[in-house]
């Protein structure tokens, strides 16, 4: 039996530990509830996904501005597989941490359901209008088909454009200066760049282009914001050329390969680290050494 004395260090001991361990699960519950993360809202009867970036704490808030609805007046769902109805959770608007674990545990980029009911009011009664629409949720789990080769690329495109934009707030990625949202705004022309591109090589095919994304822990979705980077338009052109890349393992430095030394406003990057480099969401920094590297074999005798 330990005397007295040291019963009573022990017991300090664990208390001290069960104090930080408290500590530590708040400081955990906090981080989670403050991280933001894009996310797709839809009503529930269809209509127009919105692409927004939320927090689990700001999520009946944000869906109040994007459908001018009064909070109070409607219920949240996700549902784990897009395909089955039956997998519908509710989203706990008095329960954020709660709603944070429902809404990761449903799929990479969810898509939150706005059902027009009070949270009161019961479940609703009939499934939500499909999701498999004409859009592309190939990347979400529960769903093996694509649409990528379906006619529906501008629309992808375009989806695909907003959320990269809107997650590098419509910067540069290498020089962190503005890129115009419209014609005649303030900053340069840019674009949505394909790390893994679409159009380029068309003896690759979109199967194994697919692969490639698979076997770098990604979606097999070109179109995701991962596979994305926001450049200018200047930029963009040397970037599917594979004559300018970002060395992620070197501080993200920026490689400018065989460009032409007209383009001065390209040579000039040589060297410098990206400006937006770990930005959430875009630039995945496995496509990017697999972009680098492509560049590297390709210049590998010069």
């Amino acid at each position: 039996t330990l005397p007295a004395a040291a019963q009573g260090t022990v017991g300090d001991l664990n208390q001290a530990m069960e104090k930080m361990a408290a500590l530590i699960v708040e400081e955990r519950e906090r981080e989670v509830l403050s991280r933001h993360s894009l996310v797709k809202f839809r009503k529930w009867e269809g209509g127009t996904v919105f692409p927004r970036f939320a927090s689990p704490a700001n999520l009946y808030l944000t869906a109040s501005n994007v459908f001018s609805l009064d909070l109070g007046c409607f219920t949240l769902y996700v549902l784990s597989d897009v395909t089955d109805f039956s997998t519908r959770v509710k989203l706990d608007h008095q329960s954020p941490l709660q709603t944070a674990w429902a809404v990761s545990a449903s799929s990479a980029t969810p898509i939150v359901l706005v059902y027009e009911r009070s949270p009161q009011d019961s479940s609703p009664g009939l499934p939500p209008a499909s999701l498999l629409d004409h859009r592309d949720y190939s990347g979400l789990d529960g769903v093996g088909s694509s649409s990528e080769s379906s006619g529906s690329r501008g629309q992808q495109q375009s989806e695909f454009r907003h959320e990269a934009m809107l997650a590098g707030a419509w910067r540069d990625y290498l020089t962190g200066e503005a890129i115009q949202k419209r014609a005649g705004e303030n900053g340069q022309p840019g674009e949505a760049c394909h790390i893994v591109p679409v159009g380029h090589r068309q003896s690759w095919t979109l199967e194994q282009r697919r692969e490639l994304l698979k076997s770098l822990g990604q979606q097999p979705n070109l179109y995701i914001p991962a596979n994305g980077i926001p450049l200018f338009t200047d930029f963009h052109k040397y970037f599917d050329m594979f004559e300018l890349s970002i060395d992620p393992d070197n501080g993200y430095n920026i490689c400018v390969w065989n460009v032409p030394t007209s383009a001065q406003k390209v040579h000039v990057l040589k060297g410098k680290q990206a400006e937006l480099k770990s930005t959430p969401w875009i630039a995945s920094e496995p496509l990017l050494q697999w972009h680098h590297q492509k560049c590297t074999e390709k210049h590998k005798d010069q």
